[in-house]
């Protein structure tokens, strides 16, 4: 019998900790959420909320309460606004003031629900060094993340992804000009913030609550706008919104259809078994249920285990998934008032000793496992390998010969759609690009693109170029600024293409340097 040597070995039980640790850490995280759980705070505590949640036909005030499970809307008020013009502080200010006083209740909460068209939200990567200071980091880097500098911005992230050497963020991030004077009215009126949050935040709350917490695709349509996105882990990833071509429900069910089916993939891909959740007022989208193979939920009032008042007509859903949020507070849920600020969770004393006490267990026993049973179970396969040698050499050789052959196919189909045909370029900035905006300079390189021009608000323009399936790392090459003359802000932007990938190094080793 062969005898295997230290390198061999010490292989062998790096593989069973890799495997045994990618078994423990979903077992770990939903342990932790169970025993941190605070039964008093979730179904004894009464919390009541504000919230006043502006979109882009104008704005909703809305007060809640929560006494145990049962979630009530209080009081609903639905305001509009003159077109192109946001809503005016005062006017808001003072019609929350009076939803208060006829609600005749002292919110623990106030949430503002700003529109996702003065948000910018991007994923970025960073050093695993900064982990220690991850807020200082991101601060210092908010100048080349976004065209926001970290003093007039209002923001916050949340790492979405951690390795040994890199971390990635989500981070979203708003001007604090355009936030500041609603926020400043509604204190003068003795109405404190606590919480800023996008309406995209508001959707995946009421997504999360319909899909039970776990992943699923998001849809929302509302009027001839659409946005498609992934929910995971309460963030909505690899997000693309749009204009609908079409005017008919079918027709636009059919441009839907590729996003919705790519995000599936996606999520397939990583293990999960994906839902898809559609927010969409028209009856005429319940044919997504007969094109889609996975389950569709539709969001409608009826869905939502929250009260209204009698003869209330029903808020918007981004409004009143703002209140669910409220109400139910997740404390790593991004806060762009937080300003990347680190968050906290207190764990009920009870709880903590009982996970000690678990821990405790639990390091006894793997300490007083016998190691001669692995060692044993080890032996067999050492065994069963040596006797079954020539014919695992027979099939490494047809591997390999595969192998090479499906390399070559695949050097042969990155031949073929190496380039992006300038025309298709051209033509998707003409698509995402909105009225008004107009370009000075277009290069178009094999790996990327740069464009200048003016527009009326240069940083509405990133969110648009990072949606679109063709661009990535989208970022401003250089300070924007605003032509008097012009009225409008000249900006320069560089991006690169999506189905540009530059060659990697590889180590001796064989693994990506």
């Amino acid at each position: 019998m062969e005898t295997m040597t230290v390198q061999e070995a010490a292989k062998k039980t790096s593989d069973l900790f890799e495997a045994w640790s990618a078994h423990a850490r979903p077992a770990a995280a939903s342990l932790w959420k169970a025993l941190s759980f605070n039964p008093v705070e979730a179904y004894l505590v009464a919390r009541e909320a504000l919230v006043i949640a502006i979109d882009q036909d104008g704005y909703s005030i809305l007060t809640g309460r929560k006494v145990s499970s049962r979630i009530r809307i209080t009081g609903h008020r639905r305001f509009g606004r003159e077109e192109g013009k946001s809503p005016d502080p005062d006017r808001m200010a003072s019609a929350a003031a009076a939803a208060l006083r006829e609600a005749r209740q002292a919110p623990q909460e106030v949430c503002l629900c700003i529109p996702r068209a003065w948000v910018l939200y991007r994923t970025a990567e960073l050093p695993a060094a900064v982990r220690e200071n991850l807020s200082g980091a991101v601060s210092f880097e908010m100048d080349r993340l976004t065209p926001l500098p970290a003093d007039r911005s209002l923001y916050d992230f949340r790492v979405i992804k951690e390795s040994q050497e890199r971390l990635e963020i989500a981070l979203m991030a708003a001007r604090a000009d355009r936030i500041t004077p609603y926020l400043h009215a509604l204190k003068d009126r003795g109405i404190t913030v606590s919480r800023v949050i996008a309406d995209t935040t508001g959707w995946a709350t009421v997504a999360g609550f319909a899909a039970g917490g776990k992943d699923s695709v998001l849809a929302t349509i509302d009027g001839g706008r659409f946005e498609v996105g992934r929910l995971r882990e309460g963030l909505v990833r690899s997000a693309v919104a749009g204009t609908f071509r079409s005017e008919t429900a079918a027709e636009r069910i059919a441009e839907l259809l590729p996003e919705i089916e790519s995000r599936i993939e996606e999520t397939r891909s990583e293990g999960g078994a994906p839902s898809v959740i559609v927010g969409a007022a028209d009856e005429g989208y319940l044919g997504l249920q007969d094109r889609i193979e996975a389950p569709v939920t539709f969001l409608r009032d009826t869905d939502l285990e929250v009260q209204l008042p009698a003869g209330a007509k029903a808020p918007p859903l981004a409004a009143v998934g703002s209140l669910l949020a409220s109400l139910v507070p997740d404390p790593a849920a991004m806060n762009l008032l937080d300003c990347g600020t680190p968050k906290k969770r207190a764990t009920p004393l009870t709880l903590t000793v009982v996970l000690v006490a678990a821990l405790a267990a639990l390091g006894i026993v793997l300490l007083l496992t016998p190691l001669q049973i692995e060692n044993r179970r080890i032996e067999e396969i050492d065994r069963q390998i040596a006797a079954n040698r020539e014919e695992v050499r027979k099939v490494d050789a047809l591997r390999k010969e595969a192998d090479a052959f499906a390399g070559e196919v695949t050097a042969i189909r990155n031949f073929k759609a190496k380039k992006m045909l300038t025309m298709d370029i051209m033509r998707e900035l003409t698509t995402i690009l909105p009225k008004g905006t107009w370009l000075t300079r277009a290069k178009v390189s094999e790996s990327g693109v740069d464009i200048e021009g003016y527009a009326a608000s240069a940083t509405e323009i990133l969110p648009l170029l990072e949606a679109s399936p063709y661009f990535i790392k989208v970022e401003f090459a250089a300070p924007t600024f605003r032509d008097a003359r012009l009225n409008s802000e000249r900006f320069v932007i560089k991006m690169e293409l999506e189905d540009y990938r530059p060659p990697r190094e590889v180590s001796p080793n064989a693994e990506p340097a």
